[in-house]
Order: C-alpha cells, then sequence, then structure tokens
C-alpha cells in the first residue's frame, strides 16, 4: 500500500480500528473487513476483550480498493457466545441513526454503509 493512503478514523471508539495484520486471537468475537484488490485487512472492534458488556462503535474510515474488487465484511464468534446488548452500567446500547434506533438491537451487531465513492488520490 502506498505510504499516502492514509487510514484515519473518525467518530465513537475509532481505537477499536486497526489494519493489517491478524485479529487477535483472545477467543472473543471479531468483526473484520477484506480488500481483495490491493489486498488489505480491517479489523472493527480491535478493542479489549474479555469482558460480558458491549462497546458502541460509530466511526467512519476510508479504505482504498481497484475497482471490480470484491469487499468482505465477516463477524467470528471464536468462542461460539454472544454477549447481551449492555454497555458497562447495564444499559443497552444505541448507535443514533441505525435501525432499530431508538430502540436498542437485541444482541450484538456490525453495520458498514459506504458513505462516498470516488477515485484514488
Amino acid at each position: 500500500m502506498p505510504p499516502e493512503w492514509v487510514f484515519e478514523s473518525t467518530g465513537i471508539r475509532t481505537q477499536f480500528f486497526a489494519t493489517g495484520g491478524n485479529a487477535q486471537n483472545d477467543q472473543w468475537n471479531v468483526y473484520g473487513l477484506a480488500i481483495s484488490d490491493p489486498p488489505a485487512s480491517y479489523w472493527l472492534n480491535n478493542g479489549a476483550s474479555q469482558h460480558a458488556y458491549v462497546d458502541g462503535m460509530d466511526y467512519t474510515f476510508t479504505v482504498v480498493a481497484r475497482g471490480g474488487s470484491t469487499l468482505t465484511l465477516s463477524a467470528s464468534s471464536t468462542d461460539n457466545l454472544e454477549a447481551a446488548n449492555r454497555d458497562q452500567g447495564g444499559t443497552p446500547v444505541v448507535i443514533p441513526n441505525v435501525p432499530p434506533a431508538p430502540q436498542a438491537f437485541d444482541g450484538q451487531f456490525v453495520q458498514i454503509d459506504v458513505v462516498k465513492v470516488g477515485p484514488a488520490k
């Protein structure tokens, strides 16, 4: 990947966005995005594990993909479990303007919305 391609994320829990490498192998849920051309991998929830609550995330990031590339969103429950949709205080996590907001989703989920498509600079 050329050095001028800078991948920045903005929003809530941007520190959970990671580029390249492999997902943490800590037996907790992993959400990823893979690009076929040029090959790249992104980890969408690269945060703290080993806790029984969820962290709400709502951020924007930029990826580069050539025309005709395949983008694959993956969700892997490596422990075959799912945490209840509750934050550290036990309150359901709701992401504003993401359905079923203003109600809470019943479980864990990841959603990606394409905001803009354009030529790479």
